[in-house]
């Protein structure tokens, strides 16, 4: 396992309580390719593709599984992943020189390669606006989160300090999902930021996780 100091403690917290733990590393990571960043359908199914490979190494897990997930962040890393996916939508001639560094630098380099973008705004990225329908249609479908035919439990945490990635983005997912029928719970942590909600909803996830998927006795 591989990450910041709190996500591997709380995977091996999941192990200590008997989970099988398998972590992906999405498409493009480790890889040949881009890294498809934010792409909804390819991280989904790496997900997926990951429980596969651990049950054909351990055909003894369980066939239940619970995904768990957090962040996965950088725009020029979005837009990089976007130019691979869709390069008929001409993504560079909406950048500046600068955001055109910024995107080929997020196209070979990992999180620390990027701290070119740090007190930046998103602005300094692009000449232009993105009004063209064929690219908001594209950044729609490529990131977009199902909101309907849910038939499990989700839960959503969010700190009221997250800069990263600003708590109205998942207060309107919630509403989405509850609007499409979904039992999905949202909890807020006020005074944490993007990193330091992980600890302080610990309890209430791994409450979360014991309920949906018991742990073995």
């Amino acid at each position: 396992m591989t990450g910041s100091l709190t996500t591997t403690q709380l995977l091996l917290d999941y192990l200590r309580r008997g989970y099988a733990v398998a972590a992906t590393d999405y498409i493009g990571l480790g890889t040949p390719g881009l890294h498809q960043y934010l792409a909804g359908r390819a991280e989904g199914q790496a997900a997926i593709d990951i429980v596969r490979a651990g049950r054909n190494l351990r055909p003894d897990i369980s066939t239940s599984w619970v995904s768990v997930g957090h962040s996965q962040g950088g725009q020029a890393a979005l837009f990089a992943g976007l130019h691979s996916a869709r390069p008929d939508l001409g993504i560079p001639g909406y950048l500046t020189d600068f955001g055109a560094r910024a995107m080929a630098s997020a196209e070979l380099g990992c999180g620390d390669d990027l701290g070119m973008l740090r007190g930046r705004s998103v602005g300094a990225l692009f000449a232009r606006p993105l009004l063209d329908p064929a690219v908001v249609t594209a950044l729609q479908d490529y990131m977009a989160v199902p909101t309907t035919g849910w038939d499990r439990p989700i839960m959503i945490v969010h700190g009221t300090d997250d800069l990263t990635v600003p708590i109205p983005v998942s207060i309107a997912l919630q509403l989405q999902l509850a609007a499409g029928g979904a039992d999905s719970r949202f909890m807020v942590y006020p005074g944490t930021d993007h990193r330091s909600v992980v600890p302080a909803a610990d309890r209430d996830t791994t409450g979360f996780l014991t309920t949906a998927l018991p742990p073995p006795r």
